[in-house]
């Protein structure tokens, strides 16, 4: 049985049965089976994701009636298959056949086997035959881009059906990673000169002078473990650099976890000054705390606190904060395709209401004169330009200083919104 194709299917499975995050589920199956192909694990479980809807497709129209007994192990199996048949062009379609049928009887047993073997082989004789719809009803997009139908109606009607359907495009291909260049420890310029003469493929962002794209084979390089540099998106890199946090400043960063941004502040404040990193979670303060050490920072304090809650002391005594609160995620699509198919009826605005109370703490944290960063990993004028809208309507002391939504059709990053509020003084 190839362990890499098992290593697929309870990364997916756990995906689909236990809303296990893709990326963190994936890591976990390297590690526990004997995988001789990451490359062939990835491709497998992020292709079957981003096209988990078009897929289902395909095997709504191999079956009679829907899948009832064993509905999150069959579908996965199938859609597996079914992949690789259709999308892998150097899988040999018998390969794909076979393999998952192995998979199959291991999982589910000999009956469920010969189930999935007689699927995947009536596709293999209809796979040229078989049609998608055509047209651009919320429902064809939806099987042809595979997109939860509300998403598809919220794109389209805050950019209109071609900026919708492009976005579409963009979010299904897969992100470059991007890093950070840590200037408390080195230059991008001498970073990038190093990585490149020991063998790495590098390029520059043109949107940062501190980011630069590469794979993640330079994660195991020394320069990494060294914290010369670290993973972070460009769209996430462009925010603080927008907020421009000085040496002394003092910043809050009320939604800190992992601890980018407050990381990416500290590195331009040259590690003077301080910031408060707050959090919920006891234990992703400690992951600011050990984050912070491999940097070389030492100006974060990790606090918890919950940033719905106003704190009296915290009142007037940041020049900067930033609010990167919860938001609907639908512009990392890129790096967790599952977020794809999250069902959320109000469009994101419960989300928009917790967002809202963070800013209007966030206003009150902030000195006369002093900046607050509101950004958002997500494509949504609700949570976005329609959350700064409200905001400056019932707060007439504060202005507008930098807005910008960033795609991914567009920009060729994360789809992240960014927004530079400054407080009058």
């Amino acid at each position: 049985m190839d362990n890499n194709r098992l290593a697929a299917y309870y990364t997916l499975y756990n995906v689909e049965h236990d809303d296990a995050y893709s990326n963190l589920a994936i890591n976990k199956e390297l590690k526990c089976h004997n995988v001789t192909n990451s490359a062939f694990v990835k491709e497998l479980v992020y292709g079957v994701l981003e096209r988990k809807y078009t897929l289902d497709y395909y095997i709504s129209q191999l079956i009679d009636r829907p899948i009832k007994k064993k509905k999150a192990v069959l579908m996965t199996l199938l859609r597996m298959g079914i992949y690789q048949m259709k999308y892998m062009d150097k899988v040999p379609g018998y390969s794909a056949c076979n393999e998952t049928v192995q998979i199959a009887n291991k999982v589910a047993g000999s009956f469920y086997k010969k189930f999935v073997n007689g699927v995947l082989r009536e596709f293999s004789r209809k796979i040229d035959a078989m049609k998608l719809p055509e047209g651009n009803s919320v429902e064809a997009l939806s099987i042809r881009f595979s997109y939860e139908p509300w998403i598809i109606r919220l794109w389209i009607e805050q950019f209109g059906l071609e900026a919708a359907i492009d976005i579409m495009k963009a979010s299904n291909e897969r992100a470059e990673l991007s890093f950070r260049a840590n200037t408390l420890k080195t230059t991008r310029e001498a970073l990038v000169y190093n990585l490149t003469k020991a063998g790495y493929d590098i390029n520059v962002s043109d949107l940062s002078s501190r980011a630069f794209h590469g794979n993640g084979e330079l994660l195991k390089t020394d320069f990494f473990k060294e914290g010369y540099f670290s993973v972070q998106d460009e769209a996430s890199i462009i925010a603080v650099e927008g907020l421009n946090p000085k040496a002394d400043d003092k910043l809050l960063d009320m939604c800190a976890a992992p601890g980018g941004k407050s990381f990416a502040a500290a590195e331009i404040m040259d590690n003077k000054g301080s910031i408060t990193a707050s959090d919920i979670y006891p234990h992703k303060l400690q992951l600011i705390e050990n984050g912070a050490k491999h940097l070389g920072v030492s100006i974060i304090t990790p606090k918890l606190q919950n940033g719905l809650e106003l704190v009296e002391e915290y009142i007037e005594k940041f020049d900067k904060i930033i609010v990167d609160g919860p938001c609907s995620g639908l512009g990392v699509i890129r790096r967790r395709p599952e977020i794809k198919y999250k069902s959320i009826q109000d469009n994101g605005k419960e989300l928009s209401e917790i967002q809202g109370r963070l800013l209007d703490n966030a206003a009150a944290y902030v000195v006369p004169g002093g900046e607050i960063l509101y950004s958002t990993c997500t494509i949504n004028k609700i949570e976005n330009h329609f959350q700064i809208e409200n905001f400056i309507k019932h707060n007439n002391n504060f202005k507008v200083i930098f807005e910008k939504q960033l795609l991914p059709n567009v920009d060729s990053t994360d789809g992240f919104y960014l927004c530079v509020l400054q407080k009058k003084e």
